[in-house]
């Protein structure tokens, strides 16, 4: 698979395209917080039997990305997730994304919403309750850093590697890694390092990026009632974000344009563990509301 460059005002943005984009609907598609593009291979390569398919990397995992602000968060990510759409495509598409790129997806949407017909929102990042979204905003960062152990666990991950099979099997028992494909745990590997002129191998998706990333988290819910589009929400059955009697309660409370799944016996990070069963779900409901 070719990685491109696209040439815009904010950056150089990596992305790549799948499929026929003369005889298909399009998808775009925004992967998790810390996962180039790339390492969703196994999955998108499966959808785009059936649309064309088009993913960039967010900022952490641009050429030189500049260092993370305070007052840059997921509206700004939508932004220019929004600025990449704009460059690519003339009609409405589907977007899709999975975790923080699903509700950075959303968040694009709703500030422009004719750039999409649908969105398909894959277990997206939230803070568990809205009363959290509040306090989270006004707490000191050492603060946040506690409440949430992966901000700091992010900053301190290891940057550089001898090899890409050490990083494989360095993270194949990781518990965040255990139920991925052997295809996905490779692709995370291909596009998630980049060889250096010293011969080592250097993450792709900068750490404070990430870590910056994690610290910016809303409450979805507050922006699922924003959102004018048919949307597929995925929840994983054993999702640590939220239960599922707090889905499917919320999700009552949302207009019909909003339409609840739960993908049982899958975790977080289901479109790398479970390709096939997520894209029966999706192309269903994309089928149903074309």
């Amino acid at each position: 698979m070719q990685i491109n460059m696209l040439e815009l005002p904010m950056g150089r943005v990596p992305y790549f395209e799948l499929g026929n984009r003369t005889d298909s609907e399009s998808v775009h598609f925004t992967g998790a917080n810390g996962f180039p593009a790339g390492s969703y291979l196994e999955f998108l390569a499966g959808l785009s039997e059936d649309y064309f398919v088009s993913a960039a990397d967010c900022r952490g995992a641009w050429e030189d990305p500049i260092k993370p602000s305070k007052q840059f968060g997921f509206s700004q990510l939508a932004d220019d997730l929004i600025q990449v759409i704009e460059s690519q495509y003339h009609q409405p598409i589907i977007g899709m994304g999975h975790s923080f790129g699903a509700h950075v997806s959303l968040i694009a949407a709703i500030k422009r919403p004719e750039l999409f017909s649908r969105l398909v929102l894959l277990d997206p990042a939230s803070l568990p309750n809205s009363w959290l979204d509040i306090v989270y905003r006004r707490l000191p960062q050492p603060m946040v850093d506690k409440l949430v152990p992966m901000i700091k666990q992010t900053r301190q991950r290891k940057r550089v590697w001898a090899s890409k099979e050490e990083f494989i099997e360095k993270y194949r028992e990781h518990r965040t890694f255990q139920h991925f494909t052997e295809s996905s745990l490779r692709n995370y590997a291909e596009y998630g390092l980049a060889k250096k002129s010293t011969g080592d191998f250097h993450l792709v998706f900068d750490p404070d990026w990430e870590s910056h990333i994690f610290g910016q988290v809303h409450f979805v819910w507050k922006n699922l009632k924003k959102v004018t589009l048919p949307t597929l929400f995925i929840r994983a059955q054993h999702s640590y974000l939220y239960s599922s009697e707090d889905f499917q309660r919320l999700n009552s409370e949302l207009s019909g344009q909003v339409a609840g799944i739960e993908l049982s016996d899958a975790y977080h990070m289901f479109p790398l563990e479970k390709p096939e069963a997520s894209l029966d779900i999706i192309r269903t409901w994309l089928a149903r509301t074309r």
